[in-house]
């Protein structure tokens, strides 16, 4: 069954975020209850798990390996912070 999900993430520079493997389309990111979430569509019916590495960065600040993430969005936080998230699967 496909259902919307939301991951809350913390405000750091890297973090690890659990994902059904090959089933995941991430829809949003944005800023909710003062935290960055991601929503997602995830099949409830696939067990294996597929771990990704979450990056995020403030405006201004270096990106290492930028090659190797996607980017997923651009969160504006309510004390006016930019924050821009990006996502690699880990190999």
């Amino acid at each position: 069954m496909k259902t919307i999900y939301k991951y809350p993430l913390r405000i750091q520079g890297h973090q690890i975020l659990e994902l059904p493997k090959d089933q995941a389309q991430i829809l949003h990111v944005g800023e909710q209850n003062g935290s960055i979430t991601v929503w997602a569509i995830i099949n409830t019916e696939q067990e294996e798990m597929e771990s990704h590495n979450v990056w995020i960065y403030g405006t201004g600040h270096d990106i290492e390996d930028a090659e190797k993430l996607k980017h997923l969005g651009t969160v504006q936080m309510r004390d006016g912070l930019v924050w821009h998230v990006f996502l690699q699967v880990i190999p």
